[in-house]
């Protein structure tokens, strides 16, 4: 309880009082130093446990690696020469390490070790090799793992984001656009992440052709409303002279923002430096403006900087930065600078637990994505938005946790939306539930029987579970609304 406020001191003083404590008692109260930023005291409790178990190394070693040390690399190594077997959290944990130090030769040694430990089968061990090689500037090793992997192994898409990003880190557009292919052609279901960078290579190749169709997909998949595809895809058509198409675009966004005002970090630069010259930049509305701008073009770092100097800070200030880390995938500083809100007296709103739930989301934090839910009504009084349930079911989905799903829908006050129903098919196709996606089914068509994004998608899933009677049936009634064949148009990206 201590712990999940903040209340770190108060923690360690009734932790202390314990005559014997349990493993599970010190792993939680390092993992909350860590998650607090306070990081030597995590180190100064590990080092007074009688015997650290894996779990133990594996909370310190992460916490390293989200404040971005190199120590995390010398615990590993420590941790090895105790004799302690890996587990699947360990590796990612020091790959990761050596993505962010630039360490390739520490790096092919963990890669080394994953094989030897027969980790080599886990997607987000896997995910983390191939994000460091390319990191590394090793996009060739990269490219190679990707490509030794079982066949079957490519049904997770984390793994194919990885590889999509390593081939935009290092400008390789064209291979990334190839990958993309392969992508939509193996039938798998892209996300938010995979959009956004779908939509970048277009952005980089100055490509409206393709862009349009990737837009057809954001469509259909229902991310047309993400404010991040949503100010990429106004980036792409500004850059390609769309301007008229770029402006309709903005304004259907949700958060009219910086970012889609300037459509690119260059004119965003150049704001801040008009807000400095004219000396707006200490005004909290300016500085959350430019802190805002910071962190969705990826540039968090500045965003901190920018953060860290505001004198005053609201609630929308700290939402804005935690939504930052979210979205950058930097999920445990979020959590962290949740718990410096709340230390502060500021009063969390629903949009700073939507920002923390998202970051979980794309993260796949699914336990800590449920106990923020369950402590936004209990601890701060705040009821759930759909949007809010959407995360942990969608995580829920992901994990393949049907059952889990059907009571935490049962449980909401509020029927569920398109957006929920759609993400449980997509998790239905991954997982072959037949038998759900019948039930999603009947009660897409019932809700929405003009819309074709639901008969395109559920092609999509009865395709990917070999339901062909269904497939003929949805594409039929897709023919008669109108609605374009699924695919059809990728073709011509070859």
């Amino acid at each position: 309880m201590y712990v999940k406020n903040g209340r770190l001191s108060e923690a360690n003083n009734a932790f202390s009082e314990i005559m014997r404590p349990n493993s599970t008692s010190w792993n939680t109260l390092i993992s909350g130093y860590c998650k607090a930023g306070l990081i030597d005291e995590a180190v100064s409790l590990f080092h007074r446990i009688p015997k650290p178990n894996v779990v133990s190394w594996n909370c310190l070693i992460s916490g390293f690696v989200d404040k971005g040390s190199p120590r995390a690399l010398e615990y590993l190594v420590k941790m090895q020469r105790e004799g302690l077997v890996l587990d699947g959290f360990t590796p990612p944990c020091g790959i990761k390490a050596c993505s962010f130090g630039g360490l390739l030769p520490m790096g092919k040694q963990l890669h080394c070790c994953v094989i030897n430990s027969g980790l080599e089968s886990s997607p987000f061990v896997v995910s983390a090799l191939i994000d460091m090689y390319s990191n590394c500037s090793s996009l060739s090793d990269a490219a190679d793992l990707f490509c030794q992997e079982k066949p079957s192994f490519h049904n997770s898409v984390a793994v194919w984001n990885s590889m999509l990003s390593g081939y935009l880190i290092n400008e390789e557009n064209e291979a990334a656009l190839g990958l993309l292919l392969q992508m939509y052609q193996s039938g798998l279901c892209f996300d938010s992440y995979t959009l956004s960078g779908a939509l970048k290579i277009c952005v980089n190749l100055v490509n409206l052709r393709v862009g349009l169709q990737v837009h057809g997909l954001v469509v259909i998949y229902g991310y047309e409303l993400d404010y991040i595809v949503g100010s990429i895809l106004v980036d792409l058509h500004a850059n390609v002279g769309n301007i008229k198409d770029a402006y309709k675009l903005f304004h259907r966004l949700p958060n009219e923002d910086i970012i889609a005002f300037s459509a690119s970090l260059g004119w965003g630069k150049q704001i801040h430096g008009l807000c400095v010259k004219k000396g707006y930049e200490s005004e909290p509305v300016t500085a959350t403006g430019l802190v805002d701008m910071y962190v969705k073009c990826g540039e968090i770092d500045n965003g901190v900087v920018l953060f860290d100097g505001m004198l005053e800070r609201d609630v929308v200030s700290w939402t804005g930065i935690i939504v930052g880390f979210g979205q950058n995938g930097r999920v445990k500083e979020a959590i962290r600078y949740f718990q410096e809100i709340i230390n502060s007296g500021v009063e969390p709103n629903e949009v700073t637990f939507l920002g923390l739930l998202s970051g979980c989301r794309h993260s796949g934090l699914l336990e800590e994505a449920r106990s923020i839910l369950e402590s936004m009504k209990s601890e701060y009084g705040l009821e759930p938005y759909l949007e809010h349930y959407y995360c942990v079911v969608d995580l829920l989905g992901q994990a393949g946790r049907f059952q889990e799903v059907k009571e935490l829908i049962n449980k909401m006050p509020l029927e569920p939306n398109k957006t929920i129903w759609m993400s449980l098919l997509t998790a239905c196709g991954t997982h072959k539930n037949t038998g759900l996606v019948t039930v999603i089914a009947e009660k897409l068509l019932k809700a929405y029987p003009e819309d074709t994004s639901v008969y395109t998608s559920l092609s999509n899933v009865y395709a990917s579970i070999g339901m062909w009677d269904r497939l003929s049936e949805m594409r039929e009634a897709a023919k008669k609304l109108g609605a374009k064949e699924s695919g059809m148009s990728w073709i011509e990206i070859a």
